[in-house]
């Protein structure tokens, strides 16, 4: 499998995190773990399929996926390619009309989101051919429907409190720093982010794990503060379908 990477244009540079063109020679079964973005995807060529809940399914030619709480399995046919579209926080907030909790542990054809024409957009991603000129349908496409409002300060400060601790804060001690109830708080973040902060919070903690690639497992459940190893393997193991020990010996992830 080949997976090429562009940075977005200075314009979108807040709204997307990044580009993916997935590319696969022969038949490859790919772990897709969860992360702290939304995803839209266009599928270029050949049969790509996710395997969700020991269910194995035909992804659409369009898809936008929401935040998730474990990994899923993505299959890509003999000659299956695929442009992934990152999306920020900030840049999912502005580009759909939903609550983005709507999207947790979804994939959904965009086809099912009204604002969005799905067909013509696929169409003319198609027609560009080269990565670049991909980039360039889908970048046109976003600036046009990236809704003009502003950010939630409240909840940008939450974002980066949350990543600076590698998800280690305390939901109640973190929304009384920023004045407002835990309800309030949790509310208002599931609309804007797409899950709940301490779901969220837990995907930073287990992103911040692996990125590690901790040698000493007992001692990472120290770091990280889980309650004890039997809980940390438990744990990882439902985000990642495999035990540390396993996921570190051959990790196959994006």
């Amino acid at each position: 499998m080949k997976v090429t990477d562009r940075k977005p244009s200075a314009a979108l540079r807040e709204f997307v995190l990044g580009y993916k063109l997935i590319e696969s020679d022969g038949g490859v079964v790919n772990q897709l773990l969860p992360d702290t973005y939304m995803a839209l995807a266009f599928r270029l060529r050949g049969d790509v399929r996710h395997r969700d809940s020991a269910r194995l399914s035909a992804l659409p030619e369009c898809t936008v996926s929401g935040l998730r709480s474990s990994m899923r399995e993505i299959e890509y046919g003999n000659g299956a390619s695929t442009l992934v579209v990152q999306l920020s926080a900030v840049g999912a907030s502005h580009l759909f009309r939903e609550p983005l909790h709507l999207f947790f542990n979804q994939t959904l054809a965009l086809d099912d989101i009204d604002q969005f024409g799905a067909r013509e957009l696929h169409e003319q991603v198609l027609a560009a051919h080269a990565l670049p000129r991909q980039i360039d349908v889908v970048e046109r496409f976003l600036l046009d429907r990236i809704k003009e409002r502003s950010d939630d300060p409240v909840i940008r400060e939450a974002i980066r409190r949350i990543s600076e601790s590698c998800g280690l804060v305390r939901m109640r001690a973190l929304s009384s720093d920023l004045c407002l109830s835990l309800d309030a708080f949790e509310k208002r973040f599931r609309k804007a982010v797409g899950a709940t902060p301490k779901q969220y919070a837990s995907i930073v903690r287990m992103r911040a794990i692996i990125e590690k690639r901790p040698a000493d497992l007992a001692q990472t459940t120290y770091d990280f503060e889980f309650y004890d190893p039997a809980h940390f393997s438990k744990s990882f193991k439902q985000f990642t379908g495999k035990t540390p020990t396993d996921f570190f010996t051959n990790p196959t992830f994006w």
